[in-house]
């Protein structure tokens, strides 16, 4: 196989705790073409002279004149990179070593490709697996639809298909322009996902404010609507509310039960004779709505007997949806990763 060049673009403000952690887990790759590129975004700490003391000419650093962002800033690298493929890493996280070596594979080895995933574990204030969507183009399109399957700084893209449909990020979003990323992805080429975990994701008090958790759920919540449209769907305020209900952005009590229960009735009868991965995976989020919504208030298990969507959720023909979302919920996931030893 020939070894392309693989740029992988990393932006980093304020990261002097972690962002040598994540610099050497890309210098310790297996695949070795590649070229790193950290955009510096006018951070005040000792992040810059962190990086520099890498003596790696792989390594090429850039400064921005002023606090872009993270969207300003990927754009940057993105623009700079001379890889065939883009790798997204981000400052607080570590590459498992083989990563980047099994990702380029897989695209080498699938050229309608156009951006593949990884699974990932959580490590830091929590641990356990995250991303067990299986590697199904259609089933990852109809999950766009009710949350984002892609974990950001796993992802490998194919740089030509950025360049010709304009894949650039959003710069008028600030939060999960990832999401609104894939969302328009989709409708160019496959987006794939790497049955493996091969990113070490780190959770820590630094990473959302409440203010930006707020600013994140108004914008999944547009980007929402946006894909329910293009299921020529036209959903009213309490649809979109109800909707954000069913995918975890909003609690429940701030919304009837009911109205989830509608809404749900809604789509399946709209979809049921034309797009069954859609309605396989509205099974799913409708199945965790209600395990979660029961767990928190067990009384309100009579409010969803009440429901014809209750009932039809709970037809035999749906467990083994049911069985697949357990399963991948529990996975491994009270496994615990030193991320030392991936230095």
């Amino acid at each position: 196989m020939v070894n392309p060049l693989v740029s992988i673009v990393m932006s980093v403000f304020n990261g002097e705790e972690y962002v040598q952690d994540a610099i050497l887990s890309i210098l310790n790759q297996t695949y070795t073409n590649f070229e790193l590129i950290v955009i510096n975004d006018c951070s005040t700490d000792n992040t810059k002279t962190i990086i520099l003391s890498n003596n790696d000419s792989r390594i090429t650093y850039i400064e921005n004149n002023e606090n872009l962002g993270l969207t300003k800033s990927l754009n940057k690298g993105l623009r700079f990179s001379n890889g065939k493929y883009i790798v997204r890493m981000d400052a607080d996280d570590i590459s498992l070593p083989t990563r980047i070596e099994k990702q380029v594979k897989f695209m080498e080895n699938n050229d309608d490709v156009g951006v593949l995933a990884t699974w990932a574990y959580y490590f830091g204030e929590k641990n356990g697996l995250i991303n067990t969507i299986r590697d199904d183009f259609e089933s990852i399109g109809s999950e766009l639809i009710f949350g984002c399957p892609i974990v950001h700084p796993s992802v490998i893209i194919r740089k030509c298909l950025i360049e010709r449909y304009n894949l650039y990020y959003d710069e008028s979003i600030k939060k999960s322009q990832d999401y609104d990323l894939w969302s328009r992805c989709k409708s160019h080429f496959p987006i794939r996902i790497l049955e493996e975990p091969l990113l070490l994701y780190r959770v820590h008090e630094d990473q959302i404010t409440n203010k930006s958790k707020e600013q994140q759920k108004e914008i999944t919540t547009n980007i929402q609507y946006r894909l329910l449209r293009e299921l020529d769907i036209e959903p009213s305020y309490i649809d979109i509310q109800s909707h954000s209900i069913l995918c975890g952005n909003i609690p429940s009590g701030e919304f009837s039960i009911e109205s989830v229960n509608n809404w749900t009735d809604y789509l399946f009868r709209s979809k049921k004779n034309e797009n069954k991965v859609f309605i396989k995976t509205l099974m799913k989020r409708y199945f965790i709505f209600v395990i979660k919504t029961v767990m928190d208030n067990p009384q309100k298990i009579l409010v969803f007997f009440k429901s014809n969507m209750f009932w039809r959720a709970a037809r035999p023909s749906n467990y083994l949806i049911y069985s697949k979302t357990i399963y991948s919920s529990i996975r491994i996931r009270f496994k615990k990763y030193n991320h030392l030893e991936y230095r």
